[in-house]
């Protein structure tokens, strides 16, 4: 069985905002990777934060169902655990300049051993990780 790739905030909002400047290479990968998939309840939290004002609510409703429905998507649920985790790695990096979301994402990427992420954030890079979201491939 193959890795799973994690998902990150940049990309769903690349794939359902289509004045995204990503949207165009998010739809060029959308058709080449397979699942299994990871995200977290943070990352959707930043997506439904991002689409909340009203002309994009209902985007941002359709978007967190159809992510919550698909089969092919695990939402990693943030748990004190994890919190308390994502808060450690966040400290320990006063030099970066990465948020909490990012910081427990690349805790549960470690964990599960992933390498690539679908996203357009270089803050993943910066961590050693692998991320798929490129204006070039577009």
């Amino acid at each position: 069985m193959k890795p799973a790739i994690f998902i990150d905030t940049s990309y769903f909002l690349a794939l359902v905002n289509s004045r995204d400047k990503y949207h165009q290479a998010a739809k060029i990968v959308a058709a080449q990777v397979k699942p299994p998939f990871v995200t977290s309840s943070a990352v959707l939290f930043e997506l439904g934060n991002a689409l909340a004002k009203p002309p994009h609510r209902a985007l941002g409703v359709r978007a967190l169902q159809q992510i919550r429905a698909d089969t092919g998507i695990e939402i990693v649920p943030v748990a004190p655990d994890l919190f308390t985790q994502a808060i450690t790695f966040y400290q320990s990096r006063p030099d970066k300049a990465w948020g909490l979301t990012d910081c427990s994402s690349f805790v549960i990427m470690q964990q599960r051993g992933l390498r690539e992420a679908l996203t357009a954030d270089k803050h993943f890079e910066q961590a050693g990780f692998k991320r798929l979201l490129y204006l070039e491939l577009a």
